[in-house]
């Protein structure tokens, strides 16, 4: 076994075994699941394959670390290699989850077992994100709505190619700048429903991070609501989130760990503008400390959310 200087495990990804795969319908929903949602627990990873977590583990096997594949109509690819994983988990889900994420040398799926992810790291909550993301795609339609992508956003006519006022960079264009300040939240995305769309960006705390800091150094919850706020504010006639993105509408959602922390939230947002506009939601499962990898879709994404004006359920419009 290859090990760091430290003593820590050096993976060692093999070489291509040279074999050829044919890619069907289900394998592309995969890869199009991973790229939005770059870094997925093995259960939530199946449900972009049809569901079957055996069938799914099964056929990562196939789709990891061969020298070409063939699309649905005998076209070859020759292109990036698919990675082959150097832990396949083919555990039962009552098991240790894996997560599988988008690697950033191939396009290929790379489980890592979740007790390895070191507490510091962002792959928790990248995790994190990726899971409540997925949830909202994968059961949207159960609850009467369809999940709304920021790639699909981006591709919109609506969507400014030149912001009037805020400066957005190309290679990332969820990164906003007005007047010296700098926000990019951790998701945006909309909920389509009969009666039209419904706009949101997303902070995810886990915990880890005070309400306010005093240093300038590292973010708080403050910070986060804050901007949420800033985006509401109007320049010349266009809020912030409409000259950015284009959006006729948004509210934010900030999901976070225990009641406590929604409360000193709340308290802090009472009598401010647009306050009703940022809705909470507690989700004790992702507290970086008493970590759990969810086997499941995060059913209490669909009840309703806490603001300070009361309870909203977001799958109505």
């Amino acid at each position: 076994m290859l090990k760091y200087a430290d003593g820590r495990r050096k993976h060692h990804i093999p070489q291509s075994t040279g074999k050829e795969v044919r890619l069907h319908e289900m394998d592309f929903n995969l890869f199009r699941g991973l790229r939005r949602y770059p870094c997925l627990p093995t259960a939530l990873a199946a449900r972009f394959y049809g569901g079957l977590l055996q069938s799914f583990q099964d056929r990562a096997k196939w789709l990891t670390h061969e020298k070409s594949v063939f699309l649905p109509d005998n076209t070859p690819v020759e292109g990036p290699m698919l990675v082959r994983p150097w832990e396949l988990t083919a555990a039962p889900p009552s098991a240790e989850p894996a997560w599988y994420e988008n690697s950033e040398v191939a396009s290929g799926l790379v489980p890592t077992k979740a007790p390895a992810i070191p507490q510091r790291d962002d792959k928790r909550h990248r995790g994190m994100g990726s899971s409540i993301g997925a949830t909202f795609e994968l059961d949207g339609p159960e609850h009467g709505f369809e999940a709304v992508h920021h790639e699909e956003i981006f591709l919109h006519d609506r969507f400014p190619t030149t912001p009037k006022h805020v400066t957005r960079p190309a290679w990332n264009p969820l990164q906003i700048e007005y007047e010296g300040r700098k926000y990019e939240p951790d998701a945006l995305m909309g909920l389509h429903v009969a009666e039209g769309h419904d706009f949101y960006v997303r902070e995810h705390d886990r915990g880890g991070v005070p309400f306010s800091r005093r240093e300038k150094e590292g973010t708080s919850n403050k910070e986060k609501l804050d901007n949420f706020l800033w985006l509401f504010t109007k320049v010349r006639g266009l809020r912030l989130y409409e000259d950015a993105w284009g959006l006729p509408n948004l509210r934010a959602l900030f999901i976070t760990t225990s009641q406590g922390r929604i409360d000193t939230c709340l308290k802090y947002l009472e009598g401010k503008p647009y306050a009703e506009r940022i809705l909470f939601k507690a989700l004790p499962q992702f507290h970086r400390k008493t970590w759990k990898a969810p086997r499941e879709t995060i059913k209490e994404l669909f009840t309703p959310w806490q603001t300070v004006a009361g309870y909203v359920d977001i799958t109505k419009p």
